[in-house]
């Protein structure tokens, strides 16, 4: 199944490694804040830990990016 000539699947991917990312982030931000406050080790440690869902995030987008290029060069 497609949408605008993306292939379901890829869409899924895309939105899933975006979710991932926002809800690593909330959980990451009431695990930090919970003590109400924030130091730089804690800050740094986050992102260490969010570098590998920023860059499955990026290559989801890509994949999207490069679906729809395909689709319209196709059209063209």
């Amino acid at each position: 199944m497609e949408i605008y000539g993306v292939d379901l699947e890829i869409l899924i991917a895309a939105g899933t490694a975006i979710l991932a990312l926002s809800v690593w982030g909330l959980r990451k931000y009431k695990t930090v804040m919970a003590d109400g406050k924030l130091t730089i080790d804690e800050i740094l440690s986050s992102l260490d830990e969010a570098e590998d869902l920023i860059e499955d995030v990026e290559e989801a987008v890509d994949d999207v990016k490069e679906a729809l290029d395909k689709e319209g060069e196709a059209n063209e």
